[in-house]
């Protein structure tokens, strides 16, 4: 039994320029519209709605020399963690251009998960994907970051050798400073053309190359 996959047609609620759309509009106008790629190809964005978000975090802390916890205070109680905050730059598109991200988002997807499957990279990739617990569920849940986990130490367990490498990194701010030239190269290589065509250009060139409005706290 097949996976049963998102749909890509979800009406946005928050204040935007521009009234919201209606559930029932999609088989009026709205998905022929969107799926049409001659329309896409010459329809106008408009600018996003830029906000920042501060995000508290807890990290815990290790002394460096002998890997214990530094103990600290939050809110009175003594804590292995280290309070911190962490700026979030939103931004929000229009409900009909959200739309039309979301529809091409699914294109690239199916994409994306063929040229996993035909290079055996679908048991290893997870980031950014909808991947089920048991593919035989058609309305079964999908793997959290928790099952995902469970899958990584379920396999060091099981691990024929004694010494393994493990690399666990993060990079900071990566999709800020991502190469644009490198991201239409790669779009090119999951759909197989030499030349993104003009429904598909015009969507890259308006998620690299955006205007946007500052707006505080309007959600």
């Amino acid at each position: 039994m097949e996976k049963k996959k998102k749909d890509w047609y979800k009406v946005k609620k928050y204040p935007h320029i521009g009234l919201p759309l209606k559930a029932n509009d999609r088989h009026k106008w709205i998905q022929k519209y969107v799926t049409s790629a001659e329309e896409v190809s010459k329809h106008s964005f408009l600018p996003f709605i830029h906000k920042t978000s501060k995000v508290r975090r807890f990290r815990k802390e290790y002394d460096p020399n002998y890997g214990l916890l530094n103990k600290v205070t939050v809110n009175g109680k003594n804590s292995s963690r280290k309070s911190s905050s962490k700026k979030r730059e939103l931004y929000y598109a229009s409900h009909l251009d959200s739309l039309i991200f979301s529809y091409y988002s699914k294109l690239l997807i199916d994409c994306y998960e063929k040229k996993l499957d035909e290079n055996n990279l679908s048991e290893v990739v997870n980031a950014y994907r909808t991947v089920a617990i048991n593919n035989l569920e058609a309305d079964g849940p999908n793997k959290c970051n928790i099952n995902f986990a469970d899958d990584v130490f379920q396999y060091i367990k099981s691990f024929p050798h004694e010494k393994f490498v493990v690399i666990a990194f993060d990079i900071k701010s990566f999709f800020d400073n991502l190469n644009h030239a490198k991201l239409r190269d790669a779009w090119m290589k999951v759909m197989e053309v030499d030349e993104l065509p003009p429904d598909h250009f015009n969507v890259y060139k308006n998620i690299t190359r955006f205007s946007y409005v500052d707006i505080v706290d309007i959600f």
